[in-house]
């Protein structure tokens, strides 16, 4: 009696390990399956995005783009000698050998 107790009991362990290794293996393979599905989402727009700042910052042909215009005041300044002060003191250099 006790020998055929242990036999169900170990048959049914091993039906459910199974049974468990079969949903655990098709869980995880679905997660990976989504997991490739985001990654190529997300490189394909960060690969969109990328061709769209190149053709964007990409002038045409003959046409300067000017990334920077200084402020009026600061051409003033120079202009009149003011900037030299908050640029520092002048050190000679010299050479050491």
């Amino acid at each position: 009696m006790l020998v055929k107790f242990l036999l169900i009991v170990f048959v049914i362990f091993l039906v459910f390990r199974q049974m468990f290794r079969f949903l655990g293996l098709r869980t995880y393979s679905q997660a990976q399956q989504q997991q490739r599905q985001r990654q190529s989402q997300q490189q394909r727009a960060y690969t969109q995005q990328r061709t769209q700042q190149r053709q964007a910052q990409r002038p045409s042909d003959g046409n300067v783009n000017i990334d920077f215009i200084p402020d009026n005041k600061k051409k003033r300044k120079q202009r009149s000698g003011g900037a030299t002060n908050s640029l520092g003191e002048y050190v000679d250099f010299e050479e050491v050998d």
